[in-house]
């Protein structure tokens, strides 16, 4: 009996050493597993560090970008502010006759005539025309409502009017041109962009509805003017205005204000109606004084006036014929 009783103890210690050598083997088996896994899966913390120091890197640049941004839109908007304030002061001023210059109301004199600005920087020069643009769209209904009406045509009427130390020139004509209203916008919109005859100029802002460019007059002296452009099935409608003062174009020349509207119609199939109105105030030095005006000044003004437009009326009507002449133009 005892014997037995010893092959059975010896048989289930031979048992449970096969179990315990096969969880050795399950259990080396699973940590080999585990170990594996966890080299593939997971980073060590050199390696978590440098992440994390990258990822500072890439937030702390992130960051510079926003503060030189909001830098450049807060001196932006200082720039702005202080350019739309000098323009409320003009009280924005772009009806052609004025009423307060034509009274000769002192205050408002100086102001009228000395003329649009433009800032240094760029983006403020860019957004500065656009917003002239929209200033001289949402003018344009009014003006025509408002203008005087001439009807004499290729007759233009000139007027020189005194005010304090300088003058008001204004002119209003009306032409018709032999030309069908796409023919002749197209015609003056060529004379626009290729520049007046026998002006140099340098073009310094473009797009399609503004040009902006210092011209070389004849006189030497230059002029900086905007054309603001304003196209139309049935009518197109050009914009002339000086710029006197452009703080990236610094000069010691007089400088004068000047508006000029440009209007064109269809008047008929084969007929297209031009209408201008011009306003020009004298030339202001430096100092803020107006250049002297002679006696024989008005005579003298308005023949180069009427001069003037029968040379630009001209201009249009060679360009509306060599167009005809073309080969490629329609019949």
């Amino acid at each position: 009996m005892r014997l037995k009783r010893k092959r059975d103890y010896r048989q289930q210690d031979i048992e449970a050493l096969k179990y315990l050598r096969l969880r050795v083997v399950q259990l080396t088996n699973e940590l080999a597993f585990v170990q594996q896994r966890q080299a593939s899966t997971f980073l060590s913390w050199h390696d978590v560090a440098i992440a994390l120091a990258q990822e500072t890197s890439q937030t702390q640049s992130h960051n510079a970008v926003l503060r030189a941004r909001t830098h450049a839109s807060t001196q932006l908007l200082q720039i702005m502010s202080a350019w739309v304030a000098s323009m409320s002061l003009l009280r924005v001023r772009i009806s052609l006759f004025p009423d307060e210059v034509t009274r000769g109301v002192g205050p408002m004199i100086h102001a009228t005539w000395r003329g649009s600005s433009l800032p240094r920087d760029p983006t403020a020069r860019h957004l500065a025309l656009q917003w002239m643009h929209r200033r001289f769209a949402n003018c344009l209904e009014k003006f025509l409502l408002q203008a005087p009406q001439t009807t004499a045509v290729n007759d233009p009427a000139v007027a020189i009017t005194p005010v304090a130390s300088t003058y008001e020139l204004r002119c209003s004509a009306v032409c018709l041109l032999d030309a069908p209203f796409e023919v002749a916008a197209a015609a003056f919109h060529k004379y626009v962009r290729d520049g007046f005859p026998g002006i140099k100029h340098k073009e310094l802002y473009q797009t399609s509805e503004i040009l902006y460019r210092q011209l070389v007059l004849r006189t030497g002296r230059t002029e900086n003017v905007a054309i603001f452009l304003y196209p139309g099935q049935d009518r197109s409608v050009f914009v002339t205005h000086t710029i006197s003062k452009d703080a990236a174009l610094p000069t010691e020349e007089p400088v004068r204000a000047m508006t000029g509207w440009h209007v064109l119609e269809r008047a008929g199939p084969s007929q297209t109606r031009l209408r201008d109105w011009f306003t020009q105030g004298g030339f202001r030095l430096p100092s803020g004084e107006y250049h002297p005006i002679e006696e024989s000044f008005q005579e003298r003004t308005r023949q180069r006036v009427l001069d003037g437009y029968a040379c630009y009326v001209r201009s249009i009507e060679a360009i509306i014929a060599a167009t005809a002449r073309s080969p490629f133009s329609k019949p």
